[in-house]
């Protein structure tokens, strides 16, 4: 009896611990997948040792909406008085807010080998501030050129048209028009980027520069815009954004806390209404965060189960326990007492049936 409990109790520890084991693989893979796309973690490069909390904000605009730089400009205009009014100014007098624009489309691009048709993501502002890509060649488009005459290819378009990746300073064509490779990125190699990423090859321009190749055909207004502020007392930033950036179709959507416990919990409970974006087309590393927090989500649900399901053995084991100790007490203590009784009843009336045909036994 003291071997058979030995044995429950180890089975139980075991499956137990199996338990807590998988549960702590799940958290070290959402810490992992929380950490692993630089786009959403911009903030925290933006806030350095400051003290003072960042807020990392995307705009997603409806090309129906055909947002110019002109509109961006005015929103910043307003941004810039909102953190004046509020005292946010550095010692130097910027404004301490960083910001960056985009939209997403095709191009028909061609060099002396060969021409086809390849994404496009067309950049104002810091983009690549907010988009570190890994650069592999040469040097990121500069907000300050003037000229707008360079562009940035992955690594998958400098292969395709050039056999190699040491091709900045060559010129490629782009609508037509020739175009100086500044130089060649490797996109992010996450799952993640990699599931929302469908495009074979990718071409980076400037902002400007598409506007300008797609003028008149309402396809060059921006889809995206991205900004850090200040955020010294709750929904301070936010509210900056959802009060100035007054377009009707648009979607606004706070990264900075995009992958707290809070949101992971969110998005387990709300996992289908997580990924609608209301008819509003998103670049790919925003479908690459949502992902991302589903996978963390789903994983986030995996843990738990695990911790709740630790005391299950025990209790498993202790409700068959007491179902055996209960038919064992029905068996020997109820079952046999009814049988007692009915077999004493047995005998009380065959003794009286003997009794009635013997009347004259007891003389």
């Amino acid at each position: 009896m003291i071997l058979k409990q030995i044995k429950q109790h180890k089975f139980i520890s075991i499956l137990a611990a199996a338990l807590i084991i998988a549960a702590a693989v799940c958290s070290v893979f959402i810490v992992k997948a929380a950490n692993m796309l630089p786009t959403q973690q911009i903030w925290k490069v933006w806030r350095g040792d400051n003290e003072m909390p960042f807020s990392q904000i995307s705009v997603f605009i409806s090309e129906s909406q055909n947002v110019g730089v002109s509109d961006i400009n005015d929103f910043r205009t307003k941004a810039a008085k909102a953190l004046s009014d509020a005292s946010f100014v550095a010692d130097d007098g910027r404004m301490l807010f960083t910001d960056c624009w985009s939209t997403s489309g095709t191009a028909t691009v061609s060099s002396d080998r060969s021409s086809n048709t390849v994404s496009v993501i067309a950049a104002g502002g810091n983009f690549f501030d907010f988009h570190p890509l890994k650069l592999v060649d040469g040097s990121y488009l500069s907000p300050d050129d003037l000229n707008l005459d360079s562009v940035l290819v992955d690594r998958r378009l400098a292969w395709f048209f050039f056999g190699g990746i040491d091709v900045a300073g060559l010129t490629i064509d782009v609508e037509g028009t020739p175009y100086v490779i500044a130089g060649v990125v490797e996109l992010e190699n996450d799952f993640a980027s990699k599931k929302a990423d469908s495009s074979e090859m990718m071409l980076f321009m400037h902002y400007d520069a598409y506007a300008m190749l797609h003028s008149g055909d309402g396809t060059s207004g921006i889809s995206c815009y991205e900004i850090i502020l200040p955020d010294p007392v709750k929904n301070f930033a936010i509210n900056i954004v959802n009060s100035n950036f007054t377009f009707k179709k648009i979607e606004i959507a706070e990264i900075t806390g995009r992958f707290s416990l809070i949101s992971m919990f969110k998005a387990l409970f709300n996992m289908p209404a997580s990924v609608i974006n209301k008819g509003i087309a998103l670049p790919y590393w925003e479908n690459a965060g949502r992902y991302a927090l589903n996978h963390c989500a789903a994983l986030l649900g995996v843990a738990c189960l695990c911790l709740l399901l630790i005391p299950v053995p025990g209790l498993i084991i202790g409700i068959i326990k007491s179902i055996i100790f209960e038919v064992s007490y029905l068996k020997y203590d109820v079952i046999l007492d009814a049988m007692e009784k009915a077999e004493e009843t047995i005998r009380v009336r065959e003794r009286k049936h003997w009794e009635k045909k013997h009347p004259n036994s007891h003389d």
